[in-house]
């Protein structure tokens, strides 16, 4: 999917027609909502999360967007309608643009939109069940604000302050699961060493995980960075960043088990380490179809060495450490730009253009494997410095190692320099497979890329497909 295929087309969020929606099925792969005005919004575009639930007994997609953290200060948070329906009777919803927005100027805690945590459920004291959930912390207080698409109440859970917490954050993707609805990043507890939390659904408060397996230095920061994913209904597995004293960065690997007793166990089954900035970005997922979760790992848009490691869940160690000595698991593959740049997104000796700075993961074509969506925000589109791209990387059935084997770089036709598309990407499902859903805070924007085939969407090459 060229650019020279695709129309940007941009909706205000204030105000969206709906019919604009059918010149966008008809005429566009492409669909740009620019941010809200003002300076709530921040860098509107710099966190996206996307997530599925269910609400009034039907299945939808949503995907979620703060402008994080930075000059403007605190940043509210945006929930997009992408489908209604699912599975069966999958009904777009792009074309209503803003379904809420997490809090107002008024409402939002100081630090707030650093990062996002989905999940399906949440259960309030008084018992009732609400679906389709987001929680957006606040650096400062630490606390924890929830909304839920059918309840328009904004629950606060009280939380650690004075340790960063919710730096980072990552749903679990599972209704009712043991472990809780998210995990926090609170990068600045115990004097810098760091912690990871995990959230009790039902509103408790947020119980600190013990990494004392992870031998963490002084320092460390563990929680810079965080993915999860469910193994089952009672465990999961989840990455963390840590940054470790020089040029060197570490990235533990572990899954967080509760059996029926309520006894909670914490197994490390990897410490991998890289250059400065390594698992600035993490994804977990199934990319070949074994029904193993496997794990990714990003660097930062300014790593000097950049590249994405891709872990196989299926070999990862029993049990491990982070001692000298200790079994570690391998790269099954390591992606650079040149596996996979193209003639209109280059990378040159001297280029680095952020690729993996973001990842996600979802079945963008439709062949019933995941596949890994990653953000190159320092790309130069056509010769657009800094507009940036997102690539696509086929996943390949019982061939981990093929991962990227078929790849495709996205952007739009009317990018401007310095948008920086890709610095946050998300997967919105649809009907069988996956929209990309990208980040362009140079503009303030959120741009889609309707992989699905809606209406002329002109598939890649010839291909069924769209986008890949």
């Amino acid at each position: 999917m060229r650019a020279s295929r695709m129309l940007g087309i941009a909706i205000v969020l204030a105000g969206c027609d709906p019919t604009v929606w059918d010149g966008v099925r008809n005429d566009a792969p492409v669909l740009v909502i620019d941010g809200p005005g003002g300076g709530v919004a921040g860098d509107f575009g710099r966190v996206i999360v996307g997530f599925e639930g269910e609400v009034a007994g039907g299945g939808v997609s949503r995907y979620a967007v703060t402008g994080g953290v930075g000059s403007f200060g605190s940043s509210a948070f945006y929930v997009f309608g992408g489908y209604d329906g699912l599975p069966s009777d999958p009904t777009p919803r792009f074309e209503n643009s803003l379904l809420f927005e997490g809090c107002d100027e008024g409402e939002c805690a100081e630090g707030h939109g650093a990062s996002l945590a989905a999940f399906p459920e949440w259960t309030l004291g008084d018992g009732r069940m609400l679906h389709a959930c987001i929680a957006a912390p606040s650096l400062s207080t630490g606390s924890v604000q929830i909304r839920c698409e059918d309840l328009t109440l904004t629950q606060t859970i009280a939380g650690p302050s004075g340790e960063a917490f919710g730096t980072s954050a990552a749903g679990i993707p599972h209704a009712q699961h043991r472990v809780g609805a998210a995990l926090f990043g609170a990068p600045d507890a115990s004097s810098g060493e760091g912690a990871i939390y995990r959230l009790p659904i039902g509103g408790g408060a947020p119980v600190r995980i013990d990494l004392s397996g992870a031998m963490l230095p002084a320092g460390a920061h563990v929680g810079a960075q965080l993915a999860v994913a469910p193994l089952d209904g009672r465990a999961v597995m989840f990455a963390a960043r840590a940054d470790l004293e020089g040029d060197t960065d570490r990235v533990v690997i572990g899954t967080i088990d509760i059996d029926d007793a309520a006894v909670t166990t914490v197994t490390v089954r990897g410490c991998l380490e890289g250059p400065g900035g390594y698992g600035s970005a993490l994804a977990i997922g199934d990319l070949d179809g074994d029904d193993v979760a496997d794990v990714v790992i990003g660097t930062s848009i300014d790593a000097t060495e950049q590249r994405i490691d891709v872990i196989e869940g299926a070999a990862l160690p029993a049990s491990t450490s982070c001692a000298a000595d200790a079994t570690q698991p391998t790269n099954v593959s390591s992606i650079t730009c040149p596996d996979v740049a193209t003639d209109d997104v280059a990378c040159g000796d001297d280029e680095r253009i952020g690729l993996g700075a973001a990842l996600a993961i979802g079945d963008v074509d439709g062949d019933g494997t995941n596949d890994l969506i990653a953000g190159a925000p320092a790309a130069s589109p056509e010769g657009r410095a800094g507009g940036g791209a997102v690539f696509v990387l086929a996943g390949q059935a019982g061939a981990l190692g093929m991962l990227g084997i078929r790849s495709v770089a996205l952007y739009h036709s009317s990018q401007t320099q310095g948008m920086q598309l890709g610095t946050a990407v998300a997967a919105v499902r649809g009907a069988d497979r996956s929209e990309v859903v990208a980040g362009a805070p140079g503009e303030r924007q959120i741009v889609v890329f309707l992989c699905s085939g809606l209406g002329d969407d002109v598939p890649m090459d010839g291909r069924d497909r769209g986008c890949l």
